[in-house]
């Protein structure tokens, strides 16, 4: 993986002492302000850090006093409220590389910064934010003046133009291509990486983008979009060399998905159109709904006029065959019924006749509990109150369910659609 980024840290919008006491985790004091910063991070985080081109043009250890220095140096030069402090570099250690690996790589990198623009430059290795997936990586300032030593003394001088040259950054990305490259050599690694991007290298990949530990360890939105570039590169690089050849083929794929959503949809109508003619085919006939209309009434005057289990279903039996075409009439209603199929008339009547069946063959109350709520109007899919016969508003109930047989246009009241006004109960 190649990484490196670059920003500018400037005294509008950044803390000299703070920036670097959160790159090397060591307290140092603003001379602007006279106040202390700290690093508000664990030591922990740090892996090393150390300084090139300062007391010595090569490495030397940092340290508070010379950290501090160094500080003061810049408050003394960068006067200017948009003065520019330090340019930072970030850079991505591989994961094949130890403790001494890292501190070389980095080391490489100073040299190079510090010997072409003699600059000061602080590299601070950090550990990996995520330890499973993260890499190490380095936080690399470099001060925007140029070093001068006259009779022992160090000190900062003239700015160096060059820092800030547009060709800069290209140079710096070339020169740490070839450093990652040369130590996958060295440790006979089968890899290479590319500071280019992948539109130039002709790959068929789309970028991703930096995350941050918070994003990565919170899946914000930064993590949540390179899943999203993982998934496309995974499903649409194929064939392709670059990524608007990728995209073009994202493209061609929710067209494809397009069309079949489309085609599906078209099957799910004509499956509909399917069951909803094979539900007018399963309505009642009009015999049949007429038997189901006498069937109701009978019902609900056997339950109105109340007795045991027994003296019910004994008083049902009679009303069915006297009132009947005949003995089987209310058992060739049972065989007759077609599937329901969905229709919730039908359902209704295949449920009530069923359960007549049912206290015929083995009278419970349970069963005549069931009865009663489907002469109420309630469905077993909703919980009600068991019906008591003497509650008048029940008797009403009953009454409006009888009255909507004689008169098959007026809607049907429900029970709870009843004015809560007792009323006297009615005479049977």
């Amino acid at each position: 993986m190649y990484h490196l980024t670059t920003k500018i840290k400037n005294a509008k919008n950044s803390s000299s002492a703070a920036v670097l006491a959160y790159r090397v985790c060591i307290n140092l004091m603003d001379p602007r302000d006279g106040k202390m910063k700290y690093p508000h991070r664990s030591a922990d985080d740090i892996l090393t850090h150390f300084l090139v081109n300062w007391d010595n043009p090569g490495r030397s250890v940092g340290t508070r006093p010379i950290y501090q220095n160094i500080i003061d140096e810049i408050g003394r030069t960068e006067t200017r409220i948009n003065s520019r402090l330090f340019r930072e570099f970030e850079i991505a250690l591989p994961k094949e590389a130890n403790d001494k690996n890292s501190e070389e790589l980095v080391k490489s990198f100073a040299l190079y910064l510090a010997r072409k623009y003699n600059v000061v430059v602080i590299p601070a290795i950090h550990a990996a934010p995520d330890k499973k997936t993260g890499n190490r990586h380095a936080h690399v300032l470099v001060t925007t003046r140029m070093v001068q030593r006259d009779r022992g003394m160090v000190f900062l001088g003239e700015k160096n133009r060059l820092i800030n040259a547009p060709t800069m950054l290209d140079d710096v990305r070339r020169f740490w291509e070839k450093v990652l490259n040369y130590f996958y050599e060295v440790m006979q690694i089968k890899k290479t990486v590319s500071c280019d991007s992948y539109e130039k290298q002709r790959i068929g990949k789309i970028p991703t983008i930096h995350e941050g530990a918070f994003h990565r360890r919170n899946k914000g939105h930064r993590w949540q979009t390179n899943q999203a570039i993982h998934s496309l590169n995974e499903i649409a690089s194929q064939g392709a060399n670059s990524p608007a050849e990728v995209w073009v083929n994202v493209e061609n794929m929710r067209t494809d998905l397009g069309r079949q959503l489309e085609e599906k949809n078209h099957e799910i109508a004509l499956l509909q159109n399917e069951i909803r003619e094979g539900l007018e085919k399963t309505k009642l006939s009009s015999r049949q709904m007429d038997q189901a209309k006498r069937l109701k009434v009978i019902v609900v005057k056997a339950i109105s006029e109340g007795g045991t289990t027994a003296e019910i279903t004994e008083n049902l039996k009679n009303r069915i065959v006297r009132d009947g075409e005949d003995k089987s009439a209310f058992f060739r209603l049972k065989k007759s019924l077609p599937p329901a199929g969905g229709d919730d008339e039908l359902q209704r009547a295949r449920d009530a006749v069923g359960l007549l069946a049912l206290l015929f063959k083995d009278p419970s109350d349970e069963t005549l509990e069931k009865l009663k709520k489907l002469a109420a109007g309630v469905t077993q899919m909703k919980p009600a109150k068991l019906a008591d016969l003497s509650d008048p508003f029940f008797i009403e109930a009953l009454r409006e369910w009888e009255i909507s047989i004689e008169n098959p246009d007026k809607p049907e009241k429900m029970p709870d659609e009843l004015e809560k006004k007792p009323e006297p109960e009615p005479s049977m």
